[in-house]
């Protein structure tokens, strides 16, 4: 029987469609704000890790952790976010 990569992606997994946006300065009269742009569109396994529901200054803060796997694409950076039919949101690490 031939061994399983364990890095290996499962096409039946990446059911999700997702946009990765990068930040772009856009200067205009009102001084320098930040616009997106697309980065790349693709297919990928979202996954949630944990969620939290915490109370910071008197408001109900939720965070959630997901695992977005796709295939490899170069230049991607935790100042860049991903949006998809369910979200909008901000990468804290990229792994390889």
């Amino acid at each position: 029987m031939a061994a399983i990569d364990p890095l290996a992606l499962n096409a039946g997994d990446l059911r999700h469609h997702i946009v990765i946006l990068y930040p772009a300065p856009v200067s205009g009269p009102s001084g320098t704000s930040v616009a997106w742009g697309t980065f790349a569109s693709m297919r990928a396994s979202i996954k949630a890790l944990k969620s939290s529901d915490i109370v910071k200054s008197g408001q109900d803060v939720s965070q959630l952790y997901l695992t977005i796997k796709f295939r490899w694409i170069t230049g991607i950076t935790s100042a860049m976010r991903v949006q998809s039919a369910s979200g909008l949101y901000s990468i804290v690490t990229a792994e390889n």
